[in-house]
């Protein structure tokens, strides 16, 4: 069955429990590009890579060639002809050696399938690979497993009804690059350091003795692959990817934009924005509205066929990926060796721009006026939350401005705007499907682990606001579901399907894979390995409350905040004027009801455990004083925090004098 059909394969075949969408004739105006983009992905042509470093080389002063644990375009290019088969010569070539730990990572030659001697590797064949999935901006309450009955997330619900939902499953920075900076390191945020938005996370020349994911695998033996979204980054002056140690490396950062000098084309070309200005070499990336604020709180159709999309792009990667692991072209690496193969969608994330089919699937479901999406939306609840209405705050929280992040707007413009960003979730959940029908098709759900997660959530205009960046539920908590396989059986003590309560996060999910792979570094991260919870749920050693923190300068400095949570209370301290909230989580999930007000004993005793958190990091008097939280109208004392590895004592004013300092980014030079 063609893959633009929505009833295929066991994973794909789950979508036939609802309502089925019409599969869509490819409009012959358009692009000859099969669903299956078969030769597409990982045939570019070479003479237009060569061209593209060339014009980066000259711009940049960079000579062609690889730096330890980077990877250049042209490195890109040969890599994604690899999982085809069609560079026999380099990806017959073998494995490299151990990765050494150092803050270079792999190093990594052309071809991007290193050559050298395999790797050797104690691992019982009985337990062997890792699926790692991750989505950018997705809700729980987004999908069918919690519930909701518009939306559609088959394959992502039937991973956590195969294995475990760890349903209190938080993201300490609810925002994109410091969460991703948790998924990479296993530390907390007082930790890594890093409290706002960058562009990247930390690049490992700052991180010697940190341990990272893609790292500790390959010292464990496995092969190590990412397709899609990290947040990695690159290097600013030879316009190198950073790899963070993987061994194939193919990048997709959702990094669109214009420049006079090359019109209409990706300004930073990663392995998606190469595979579209080939195949589609007179298309306008920021074609669809509004595709061009990246952070816009409305959607719009996808306007190209649905072969081009990110969100497809990314799925036939992997699955491509999986096809050459499989094939002949990997016949001389060792049968036994292990691999684990991120596969990280940039959407849900805004845009939300999803192909019309799955948006008419979506609207069908959410019924007349889209009305069946109401009891999803939880907006204005209260005075807590009225400050980010439009009218407290019109210029700041203005919804003519496309990535607002706050303001209210009509009942039916927010239901649409959910429609799209469900359709959106159900396009990922589409292509996340196929690429688990394979992983299965190969026998591998027999004895490897798959995890599935989400940076953080959206608002979607809860408490009148928009995007993430927020301690409120929907954007603080996160989709976490594994599978264990069935090598495992013997050695778990619940029955799939079974909810976790315990209170899980990002950092966990570094000491888990470790742990599969069959090494305890818990001792050396922040985080625990998730598979205690279904092995010996009810002895296991594990946290009782977990913090949140964030600050989000570039927005309003008004922004900054840290949260701590038992799954049951939570509170929450704004730093500029000592506001604090507090939510009964159990009885009011959607925190409509602040009890501040009225529960001053409740509010003293969770001040006094921030208090304590704070002194036992050893936090300095900007934080607490006299065992006394502080306030702070300067938003830029609190972006990073003193373990981020570039950081600098706070200047006592925003306004830089001579000879003072206070914390820039980690240099990407």
């Amino acid at each position: 069955m063609a893959d633009n059909e929505h009833n295929e394969m066991s994973y794909g075949a789950v979508e036939s429990a609802g309502a089925d969408v019409p599969s869509t004739a490819f409009d012959a105006s358009q692009r000859t590009v099969d669903d299956e983009g078969r030769g597409r992905i990982f045939g570019i042509r070479r003479s237009y890579l060569i061209m593209a470093l060339s014009v980066v080389a000259l711009t940049a002063g960079v000579s062609v060639g690889v730096k330890d644990g980077s990877a250049t375009m042209a490195d890109l290019g040969t890599a994604v002809d690899g999982p085809q088969g069609q560079q026999t010569s380099s990806v017959a070539s073998g494995r490299s050696g151990h990765h050494n730990g150092g803050a270079a990572g792999a190093s990594v030659k052309a071809g991007r399938v290193p050559t050298g001697t395999p790797r050797s590797t104690e691992k019982s064949s009985d337990e062997a690979n890792v699926l790692l999935i991750v989505v950018d901006q997705a809700r729980p309450d987004a999908f069918g497993v919690n519930g909701n009955t518009v939306s559609y997330t088959p394959n992502f619900d039937k991973i956590a009804t195969d294995g475990v939902h760890f349903s209190q499953a938080y993201t300490s920075t609810p925002i994109c690059t410091p969460a991703r900076q948790a998924l990479l390191t296993g530390r907390s945020p007082w930790n890594h350091g890093m409290r706002c938005y960058l562009n990247q996370v930390t690049p490992t020349k700052y991180t010697d003795g940190w341990l990272e994911l893609p790292t500790v695998m390959g010292d464990l033996g496995y092969y190590t692959a990412s397709v899609g979204k990290n947040h990695y980054g690159y290097n600013s002056t030879t316009m190198e990817w950073f790899t963070h140690g993987f061994d194939q490396f193919y990048p997709y950062e959702g990094d669109l934009s214009e420049d006079d000098e090359i019109k209409d084309k990706f300004e930073i070309l990663d392995s998606y924005g190469l595979y579209f200005n080939e195949t589609c070499p007179d298309c306008d990336p920021l074609a669809t509205v509004p595709v061009d604020d990246v952070n816009a709180w409305y959607g719009g159709v996808y306007v190209y066929n649905e072969s081009w999309h990110p969100t497809a792009w990314t799925g036939r990667t992997a699955i491509e990926w999986l096809e050459w692991w499989n094939s002949d072209g990997s016949d001389d690496y060792e049968d036994d060796t292990p691999f684990l193969l991120k596969v990280s969608f940039q959407r849900p994330h805004s845009p939300y721009d999803p192909p019309e089919r799955f948006l008419d699937f979506i609207k069908d479901r959410a019924g007349d006026d889209l009305a069946n999406i109401d009891d999803a939306w939880k907006g204005e609840t209260g005075e807590w939350d009225y400050t980010f209405s439009s009218e407290a705050a019109p210029s700041l929280c203005n919804m003519s401005n496309s990535d607002t992040y706050c303001g209210d707007t009509t009942t039916y413009n927010v239901r649409n705007s959910r429609a799209h960003y469900y359709a959106s979730l159900y396009f990922v959940d589409h292509w996340a499907g196929k690429v688990l029908d394979k992983f299965n098709t190969y026998g591998y759900q027999d004895n490897s682990l798959v995890i599935f997660v989400a940076d953080h959530g959206d608002s979607l205009g809860d408490h009148n606001l928009w995007r993430k960046g927020y301690p409120t539920q929907q954007v603080a908590t996160v989709p976490m579901f594994l599978r264990w396989p069935e090598s495992m059986d013997s050695k778990v003590s619940v029955d799939r399907g079974y909810v976790s309560t315990k209170l899980t996060e990002l950092r966990d999910i570094l000491p888990t894979i470790a742990d599969f792979g069959g090494s305890n570094i818990t001792s050396e991260v922040d985080g625990s390995s998730l598979l205690d919870l279904v092995r010996q749920p009810d002895t296991a050693d594990w946290r009782t409350v977990i913090d949140i923190e964030l600050t989000s300068c570039g927005f309003n400095e008004t922004l900054t905040f840290n949260a701590l949570t038992d799954g049951e209370i939570k509170y929450v301290y704004w730093w500029y004027e000592g506001i604090e909230n507090i939510f009964n989580l159990t009885a009011d999930p959607y925190e409509q009801t602040d009890l501040r007000p009225t529960e001053a004993a409740l509010a003293n005793k969770w001040r006094s455990k921030l208090v304590a958190m704070f002194e036992e990091e050893g936090r300095d008097s900007y934080w607490v004083r006299n065992g006394t939280l502080q306030t702070q109208k300067t938003c830029w004392y609190m972006d990073y925090l003193p373990n981020y590895p570039c950081w600098s004592t706070p200047i006592v004013d925003y306004v830089v004098a001579d000879g003072e300092e206070y914390t820039f980014a980690c240099s990407t030079a």
